[in-house]
């Protein structure tokens, strides 16, 4: 009876240490799995950092102008709407600016882009806030 109980007990020992092996294996997948992660988190908010610095900055090697032309009533309400915030109205801005006769790829790529922020560029320059140069 002895050697039946040790080697049940043996068996168990066995197992647990088998448990604690994939225990440990498992937690090592996760940790790097998460690790992984946190990577592919950070290089995200970086772009869009760096997105949201760009909408408000704008290239300064670029010395194009903003045609005064272009601020038709259209393109003016928009623009009012987008500086108090809704955002969501940039391409529909595009699309008015290019009937207005824009025909600046810079301007007309930015207003179609998907990260804006107050001090987009391209809304100061409509609202006359910054010099015309874009």
């Amino acid at each position: 009876m002895d050697y039946l109980v040790e080697t049940k007990a043996a068996e168990l020992r066995q197992l647990e240490v088998e448990i604690n092996a994939e225990i440990e294996r498992l937690e090592a997948e996760i940790s790097a799995q998460a690790a992984e992660m946190r990577s592919r988190v950070n290089a995200r908010e970086r772009a869009l950092q760096a997105d949201l610095v760009r909408c408000v900055a704008g290239n300064p090697f670029y010395d194009g102008t903003f045609d005064p032309t272009w601020r038709t009533s259209v393109v003016m309400d928009l623009t009012a709407a987008i500086d108090a915030g809704r955002f969501d109205r940039l391409p529909i801005l595009a699309d008015a600016l290019e009937e207005a006769g824009c025909d600046d790829y810079r301007i007309l790529t930015h207003c179609r882009a998907e990260t804006h922020a107050r001090g987009c560029w391209v809304v100061e320059r409509v609202l006359g806030k910054v010099g015309s140069a874009v």
